[in-house]
């Protein structure tokens, strides 16, 4: 991960190209101009994205989380703090209190340090920073679809098939109908469907939504801690537990990575496409 000072510099000189500023480069010493060359495409962002703001952070963050910010300023002055929180919430013109209030909330949480987002290297997956958490829920209940591929190609009792398709959203049903007309192999599953019908129906949806956030895990394996830790915070508290829990009893095996990865990529274009139809 490239230093926030780097960045920073890097965006501020490109934003204001000058003679002054082409000097500037030039006469940097050579193991900063090296890794100057190697810092990750977001360098040429605005300057402005690389300052660490009240504002930027808690943007950064699903709301489910601020009443653990709340938390954890004094006692004394957590309602004017709550206040002014709801008060962004709801979009309301900044005052100066408002400002030193969220300022002073943010200061007090201890993750307040973390880099900023711009200093994350490009990845893979860094689409999945841009969407919202209803969007990775959408997505994890359709990877949880390649669990049921093989099994379903393989079933001839109608009832079964029935009971499965009953606990299935439509689009859920959708993409399950469009990964049966598709050569899928790689990773196995780890439901069975006759053990699946016998749930109930929000048992039974509570298991494939585990499943998805495991093969969701396991696809991320790899990825920066900052990385990590951006989409966690864009995750309702409930769904990040999950997912934190699964990328922390995940182990990575190399060959079973690509077609992770793909199945992944796969299900965000399957949705992308659905959405502009």
């Amino acid at each position: 991960m490239a230093a926030l000072a780097e960045l920073f510099l890097r965006s501020l000189l490109e934003k204001f190209p000058h003679p002054s500023s082409q000097k500037v480069m030039g006469d940097l010493p050579q193991d900063i101009s090296e890794r100057f060359t190697a810092l990750p495409e977001r360098a040429g962002a605005d300057p402005e994205m690389f300052l660490v703001t009240p504002s930027r952070i808690l943007s950064s963050l699903h709301p489910s989380w601020f009443e653990e910010l709340v938390n954890g300023v004094p006692e004394g002055i957590r309602p004017a703090v709550q206040r002014s929180l709801d008060e962004y919430q709801q979009g309301q013109e900044e005052t100066p209190l408002r400002a030193f209030l969220l300022g002073y909330l943010v200061n007090c949480w201890p993750e307040k340090n973390t880099p900023c987002l711009e200093s994350v290297a490009q990845s893979e997956f860094s689409w999945l920073l841009e969407c919202n958490s209803e969007e990775v829920e959408s997505l994890v209940s359709l990877v949880a679809m390649c669990d049921l591929v093989e099994q379903v190609r393989q079933t001839i009792d109608k009832k079964s098939l029935q009971q499965l398709f009953a606990c299935l959203s439509s689009v859920q049903q959708q993409y399950l109908r469009a990964l049966l007309h598709m050569p899928l192999s790689g990773l196995k599953s780890k439901i069975s469907l006759s053990d699946l019908v016998c749930l109930s129906q929000e048992e039974a949806k509570e298991s494939l939504r585990a499943r998805g956030y495991e093969r969701l895990a396991f696809a991320l394996c790899g990825e920066s801690p900052t990385f990590i830790w951006y989409l966690l915070h864009k995750l309702e508290r409930s769904q990040a537990r999950l997912l934190e829990a699964r990328l922390n009893e995940t182990a990575s095996e190399e060959s079973l990575l690509p077609r992770a990865r793909a199945q992944l990529t796969h299900a965000y274009q399957f949705l992308k496409r659905r959405e502009s139809t």
